[in-house]
């Protein structure tokens, strides 16, 4: 399923393309869910495949993104005023519009 998320002016994906993992909650103690392939920027926003491995996490974030109760978010660090994309996970949605 594609899956846009806003970015900012700023932001560095060279790292995370070498190793494009899906966490859950940004744990990292975790066995990753999934990866994204075809990472590709249009405008504001950047578009990947998400292809997720076998396992009940993995098939419990699909169901939620699917619903509209969890987003994929990016976990970041800053810098020198720029964002460095280090992975992504899927997260509870703050608010549901």
């Amino acid at each position: 399923m594609p899956l846009p998320f806003k970015t900012l002016e700023g932001v560095d994906l060279k790292g995370y393309s070498f190793n494009p993992i899906v966490t859950m909650n940004h744990d990292f103690t975790r066995t990753p869910i999934g990866k994204l392939i075809d990472i590709k920027c249009e405008g504001e926003k950047v578009f990947g495949q998400m292809i997720l491995v076998d396992s009940e996490d993995a098939k419990m974030a699909a169901k939620m993104l699917e619903d509209g109760t969890a987003v994929l978010a990016p976990g970041y660090i800053e810098k020198n005023g720029t964002i460095e994309i280090l992975e992504m996970s899927v997260v509870l949605r703050p608010e549901k519009k």
